[in-house]
């Protein structure tokens, strides 16, 4: 059985942050949201329990880029998955990428796998 986990989803798009949240919580996690990465940070710091990160890269204001630098800063021992429609996630090889549009079946074997 799968541990469950405190999962942050960020994506400027409500509909698909709602959606990828809809799928951790499927899983059984409890899910925060955020639209952008300064409310991300924000959540990191009010809640300790929050052990994954799922992040769009191409956001405005803060890119998920600089966001999983200052996130993964902070708090090194957070596991973080991207996702992005426009980019690969060259810039953060080492790192889980889920090219959207992602599939709900494909997401949720991976992210089982994964956390």
């Amino acid at each position: 059985m799968m541990t469950a986990h405190a999962v942050l989803v960020v994506d400027d798009d409500d509909d698909v942050r709602e959606l990828a949240a809809e799928v951790f919580d499927s899983l059984g996690h409890e899910v925060f949201q955020a639209p952008n990465g300064f409310a991300a940070l924000a959540l990191l710091n009010e809640h300790p329990a929050i052990s994954v990160l799922f992040t769009d890269l191409k956001m405005p204001g803060m890119s998920g880029e600089d966001l999983v630098a200052e996130a993964m800063r902070r708090f090194p021992q957070l596991t973080v998955l991207l996702t992005s429609a426009y980019t690969n996630a060259a810039a953060l090889p080492n790192l889980p990428f889920f090219s959207k549009p992602w599939r709900l079946a494909d997401l949720r074997r991976s992210l089982q796998d994964l956390i």
